[in-house]
């Protein structure tokens, strides 16, 4: 498990989002907020799929766990999950978003998160 840092981006830099990204690991984990996206690249030899562990109740009473975010990454995909916001994705416990990636798994996946400004 990892504790990805999130990188600071600006709507009007482009470039932000250049940053390079680490290697995925079974089970990282970041900090939640609505200004909080999710980057992932797939190197794997198969399509991956990523999965937050999400704990809290989600609106009107409902509950979720296990919430497949979508869609699928296909081999050399590049995609941007996100928001984040604490309900429902904090952890209680930790106050942390956890995801998992299944299917091609943790190698050859890159990953990163960002956080938009805000002003």
């Amino acid at each position: 498990m990892s504790t990805l840092v999130p990188i600071p981006v600006s709507r009007l830099a482009g470039a932000d989002l250049k940053a390079p990204l680490i290697q995925c690991a079974a089970g990282d984990i970041f900090p939640a907020g609505g200004h909080i996206f999710l980057r992932v690249q797939n190197g794997a030899a198969q399509p991956i799929y990523i999965v937050a562990n999400v704990t809290q109740p989600g609106p009107n009473g409902t509950s979720i766990t296990g919430f497949q975010l979508a869609p699928t990454i296909p081999v050399g995909g590049d995609r941007m999950f996100g928001p984040f916001p604490s309900v429902p994705f904090a952890d209680p416990t930790d106050g942390y978003v956890h995801v998992g990636y299944y299917g091609g798994g943790v190698t050859g996946c890159l990953v990163g998160v960002y956080a938009l400004a805000t002003t």
